[in-house]
């Protein structure tokens, strides 16, 4: 455990690159002076972080019961910075649970081959290998009978190209782990950033932001399978909705089903004890890339 005087990037990063990238030694890192408001609190939640860094659960999230047992869930995202290294590069975070309860995960970054690339075409090996430490994890005894796949950061233009090139290949390296065997898999596209605004009225005049668990499904959506969902309860601004399309689908599974996974992995972010806007693994994946 490392305190600094205050918080200071410089001495938070240089901690890091001793502890992690010379020793291999996993850090939990603090300033002082968070500790003058409420030191109980911010003791709690260091030793919370702490249990996380050991592989520890703080909590499980309720799953929906029609969804099968041996479920992986997983979220990828790609991040473009123009600071690593001093060079402008593009980093895909990958994340893939491991076990029933979705609280253990198997996670992995790497480059894309061309700067601003967005399109994951090594993504059937990321796959892959993740299926692979689900076997190992389990025993050595069986693959997920059902994959939920979120991938943050597609915008509405390369849906089709995400299509064509990300969803094939993985159907091709799904075939080649399960060959004969049969196996569920369903790929949602993960919009934060969108137009849309949902309210509650009470009466004429008075409009409200709507509650945590709100889903629209019709109506205001297009013909396929999307919807939009308030994971989170808002109590300044506005709130905005996140959009979720389902571009491909063999899994059986009704509509009800993946709104209560999605909703319910909203709840199972370990470093907020509340909701957030997407997916436990989605938002993972978004933090490691």
């Amino acid at each position: 455990v490392c305190m600094s005087p205050r918080k200071n990037s410089y001495w938070y990063k240089s901690c890091k690159d001793v502890a992690c990238k010379e020793l291999g030694i996993i850090t939990q890192f603090f300033a002082a002076d968070s500790l003058s408001k409420n030191h109980m609190a911010v003791c709690g939640n260091i030793l919370k972080q702490m249990n996380i860094k050991l592989g520890k659960e703080l909590w499980i999230t309720e799953r929906p019961k029609e969804l099968p047992a041996k479920t992986m869930v997983i979220g990828a995202d790609v991040f473009h910075s123009t600071k690593i290294e001093n060079q402008k590069k593009s980093c895909i975070g990958f994340c893939a649970s491991l076990n029933d309860d979705f609280s253990q995960y198997f996670s992995k970054a790497t480059f894309q081959n061309r700067i601003g690339q967005e399109i994951m075409t090594n993504i059937g090996l990321l796959v892959k290998e993740a299926l692979q430490k689900y076997y190992d994890f389990g025993g050595r005894k069986h693959y997920p009978e059902c994959i939920i796949f979120y991938r943050d950061g597609v915008g509405e233009n390369q849906i089709d190209a995400c299509l064509e090139i990300e969803t094939s290949k993985i159907l091709e390296e799904l075939k080649n782990v399960y060959k004969d065997s049969i196996f569920k898999f369903a790929e949602i596209i993960v919009t934060k950033r969108i137009d849309d605004r949902l309210f509650v009225s009470q009466g004429q005049k008075n409009y409200f932001n709507p509650p945590a668990g709100t889903v629209v499904g019709e109506s205001i959506l297009s013909n396929n399978f999307d919807f939009l969902m308030v994971a989170q309860n808002v109590n300044q601004g506005t709130c905005t909705p996140t959009h979720y399309q389902v571009i491909y689908d063999n899994t059986g599974l009704t509509e009800d089903v993946f709104w209560k996974l999605t909703y319910t992995q909203c709840y199972n972010y370990y470093n907020w004890n509340g909701g957030v806007r997407v997916p436990a693994a989605a938002q993972y994946a978004h933090k490691l890339a």
